[in-house]
């Protein structure tokens, strides 16, 4: 398993945001999250898989969210 997919995997898994020194040197029930991992989740946030929030001097991180705010129902079909 690659270390983005660890890292979204732990995200998933926690649902909730997670801060960024938790992202480095940890043991996962996914795999071993190495020293560079943050700057991974900075990238996966470039790329729109994950979302990042900054409070005060530390970064977080979570799974994208879907905007339901503005989510049409489903067409249906006559």
């Amino acid at each position: 398993m690659t270390q983005k997919e660890i890292i979204y995997k732990y995200l998933e898994q926690i649902n909730d945001w997670v801060p960024s020194y938790n992202l480095i040197k940890q043991e996962t029930d996914f795999g071993w999250l190495g020293s560079g991992s943050d700057r991974i989740a900075r990238y996966m946030v470039k790329d729109g898989t994950i979302e990042r929030k900054e409070d005060g001097k530390y970064a977080y991180y979570r799974i994208k969210q879907e905007n339901t705010l503005f989510k049409l129902p489903p067409i249906l079909s006559v």
